[in-house]
C-alpha cells in the first residue's frame, strides 16, 4: 500500500475512487466543514461515534486508504473518549 502524504495533505489520484476508503471523523461541530473531503469518495466507511478497538482494528485492516479528520497532533486525534 503507498500513501503520499505532503504537508498532512493527502496527494489524490484517481485510484483513490477504487481503493476501499475509510474516514475517521469524531463528531465535532467546529469540523464539520471536513466533511467535503469525503462526502463524495465511493467504497467509504466513516466512523463518528464510538467503536470498541477490537472493530477499529479489524476495520484499519480491511481499507485501502484511512483519513483521520478533527483537531489533533502528531500523536493521534483528539477527543479520546469519542472513539
Amino acid at each position: 500500500m503507498r500513501i503520499r502524504v505532503c504537508f498532512g495533505i493527502v496527494l489524490w489520484s484517481s485510484n483513490i475512487y477504487k481503493m476501499k476508503n475509510l474516514v475517521i471523523h469524531p463528531h465535532d461541530e467546529s469540523t464539520h466543514f471536513l466533511r467535503p473531503i469525503y462526502n463524495s469518495l465511493p467504497n467509504t466507511t466513516i466512523v463518528r461515534d464510538c467503536i470498541s478497538k477490537k472493530a477499529l482494528i479489524e476495520m484499519l485492516k480491511s481499507h485501502d486508504s484511512i483519513f483521520l479528520l478533527g483537531h489533533g497532533s502528531s500523536n493521534g486525534l483528539f477527543k479520546p473518549n469519542t472513539l
